[in-house]
């Protein structure tokens, strides 16, 4: 399935090719990308330095893709687990701080 809505997907992503648009190839832009694709618009007026490209044509560039994630380890998982968690609790004792209205004294962790 997956295999399939990628084939479809790169099909729709040619169709911008052929039409003139011209692929991002910003490493940063592409990196934070939350979508496989991302296309500039042609150039104004109409697009004469750019002709409509034969399918053919358009099926022979080259897609600039987003690097596939890497996966975590258990290790790695529960490292980041273990510092969320720590996070979480300073940030709810910065809130109990804030909140305090009474004397210093009576403050305890």
């Amino acid at each position: 399935w997956t295999e399939r809505v990628a084939r479809y997907t790169e099909q729709d992503a040619r169709s911008f090719f052929r039409a003139g648009f011209r692929q991002v190839t910003d490493e940063r832009v592409i990196q934070n990308a939350t979508c496989d694709f991302l296309f500039l618009i042609p150039p104004k007026p109409p697009a004469t330095d750019f002709p409509l490209l034969s399918y053919e044509e358009a099926t022979e560039m080259e897609f600039v893709k987003r690097p596939v994630p890497l996966t975590q380890t258990n290790e790695e998982k529960e490292l980041f687990k273990f510092v969320v968690d720590i996070i979480q609790k300073r940030k709810n004792l910065v809130s109990l701080i804030e909140e305090y209205d009474g004397p210093i004294e009576e403050i305890s962790l």
